[in-house]
């Protein structure tokens, strides 16, 4: 059994050569799901799932872990493989080739089984004590979504510029209540995801989510953290992100903008009417 997976999405997996690796042995019921896309994370994905695993349990929360292998290509696939079958609360979906940033969540997303659910990085820059807080706050206030912010960024130098330049740019088109979009862990319950239906698979997903949110209306809190250098591994966002990301806002604008434009469905235009006319009298 694929746990979480519905006939359907078991049927789209089989399709795209998506590999889940179902439950070899029988767990309670979780309380919450996350999700952890990896690619090419071997030099770390151990030590930072080991730390998450432990925090939760510490913290009594009854967790479903899943990790996406998103085509990596440095034995991360066979790490991930190796700590799922000492832990039976991880689950691991391997994808053949890189799905892209969104593209890895949503799968990780497909199989999760909580009431609540929710994805981070693998790069344990923000403390995993953070889960736990957005967990507790996420069920204590009945808020739809919860996420961090990161307000002290001890990262490179070069991941803070391209942050500065997207968040200088965002504001432009979607005029949000947050200075951190990207803010990850990102937690909310299952019947908002369902209603937010996010379908980005490139690293406009966060933006997507955060967009749709206030749409919608939800009620969204952050709570402000520390994000810290990568104690392994290297970052993946490159100067090609940004330029996607412009690409991605632009588009989801115009789209927004063509929808709102006062066209009445039923109603024909002039030239049709016109149209209607002369052959009616024909």
């Amino acid at each position: 059994m694929w746990a979480g997976a519905t006939l359907n999405e078991r049927a789209r997996m089989r399709e795209s050569g998506q590999n889940v690796r179902p439950r070899a042995k029988a767990v309670g019921a979780p309380d919450l799901s996350l999700v952890m896309p990896l690619f090419d994370e071997a030099d770390g994905v151990e030590a930072v799932v080991e730390s998450l695993t432990m925090t939760l349990e510490r913290a009594g929360i009854a967790y479903q872990l899943v990790l996406v292998d998103n085509g990596s290509r440095d034995g991360t696939g066979e790490l991930v493989a190796e700590i799922s079958s000492r832990n039976p609360r991880v689950d691991v979906v391997r994808l053949p080739r890189n799905a892209g940033y969104g593209g890895g969540i949503l799968a990780g997303l497909s199989v999760a089984r909580a009431p609540v659910l929710g994805y981070l990085w693998g790069d344990q820059q923000v403390g995993h004590y953070a889960v736990v807080e957005l967990y507790r706050r996420l069920r204590a206030e009945r808020l739809d979504l919860c996420k961090v912010r990161r307000v002290v960024r001890l990262e490179g130098r070069h991941r803070q510029v391209l942050t500065m330049a997207y968040h200088a740019v965002f504001p432009c088109f979607f005029p949000l209540p947050s200075s951190d979009i990207h803010g990850c862990p990102k937690l909310f319950t299952r019947a908002v995801f369902e209603r937010i239906r996010p379908s980005s698979r490139d690293w406009f997903l966060d933006a997507e989510i955060m967009i749709r949110a206030r749409e919608l209306g939800l009620r969204v809190a952050e709570m402000d953290v520390v994000a810290y250098p990568r104690p392994a591994g290297a970052s993946k966002v490159r100067w090609g992100t940004v330029v996607e990301f412009a690409v991605n806002l632009l588009g989801h604008r115009c789209k927004k903008a063509v929808g709102a434009l006062p066209f009445r469905r039923g109603t024909a235009s002039r030239g049709q009417e016109r149209l209607q006319d002369d052959s009616a009298g024909s």
